[in-house]
């Protein structure tokens, strides 16, 4: 349920809240949280198998999603949302179409991520997770902006093509150093990384966060002596996603039917 976890949990959540000057920091309120089951649900045709983000955005962009209040996360894959008013509650969240910033490995779709993370906003991405490969970060004597991210982990390159996974980014540090090809020395390139949430629970890594070295997002190590073979990057296609929140949007007109079906695997909502 990755995809569904960082488009409709972490995305809607965030963005929305962003948008409307909500404050969802209270983890015991989820009345402005965005549940992944109500996407996962309706697109995984009563299987537990993954998702797409494509078709996850667009259940966001149609029909918005239910609260994780009104429909809350459990580990039923195959329940729908039977509550009429939480349809029609989802339709307030009805987002714009989805976006993509491509490149983002260039210096100049590094800088365009950089600057959207500045102005609040959260993407989300494709990675092979199961082969990230991880060092503790470094302390740059010579700067303190880095002093909080020193010994945690951050991944420093994707060594192959396992554990395909969903996950978010939510900020970045330029101070933060990776000893990338690992000889112990500050080399050109090993400055930076993105902060990037996962959706495994707060034992996973740093609270439930890790750190990405920029130098990992490219097809190649921009460090003399970087890792190189197998490598890929990052992020699938070199990209990321965008999303905001239709403004002010209420429905013209709404129509409620109810449909009965006896195989839950041949039930699928688009």
């Amino acid at each position: 349920s990755c995809a569904s976890f960082s488009t409709t949990y972490y995305q809607l959540s965030y963005m929305t809240a962003f948008q409307r000057n909500l404050d969802i920091r209270d983890a015991g309120d989820n009345t402005n949280k965005y549940s992944p089951k109500c996407s996962y649900n309706m697109l995984n045709e009563g299987t537990d198998g993954g998702t797409y983000f494509g078709e996850n955005y667009e259940i966001l962009e149609n029909h918005g999603a239910a609260t994780w209040a009104e429909f809350p996360y459990d580990t039923n894959f195959k329940a729908w949302c039977l509550s009429a008013p939480a349809w029609r509650n989802a339709l307030g969240v009805r987002t714009d179409p989805v976006q993509y910033l491509r490149d983002v490995s260039e210096p100049a779709g590094l800088a365009l991520l950089k600057e959207l993370l500045t102005n609040g906003y959260i993407m989300v991405f494709g990675t092979y997770i199961s082969s990230w490969q991880f060092k503790a970060i470094q302390d740059d004597p010579s700067t303190s902006a880095d002093n909080d991210a020193v010994g945690d982990a951050a991944g420093y390159w994707v060594n192959g093509t396992e554990g395909s996974h969903g996950m978010t980014v939510v900020g970045y540090n330029d101070a933060v150093w990776t000893d990338v090809n690992g000889n112990g020395v500050l080399d050109a390139g090993e400055k930076g990384a993105l902060r990037i949430a996962n959706s495994w629970g707060t034992g996973w890594r740093d609270g439930g966060f890790t750190w990405l070295a920029y130098d990992a997002l490219g097809s190649s190590s921009s460090v003399a002596g970087g890792p190189s073979s197998p490598r890929e990057t990052a992020f699938f296609n070199d990209l990321v996603f965008l999303l905001t929140v239709r403004d002010a949007y209420a429905p013209s007109i709404i129509a409620e039917f109810t449909v009965n079906h006896l195989k839950r695997d041949q039930l699928k909502h688009v």
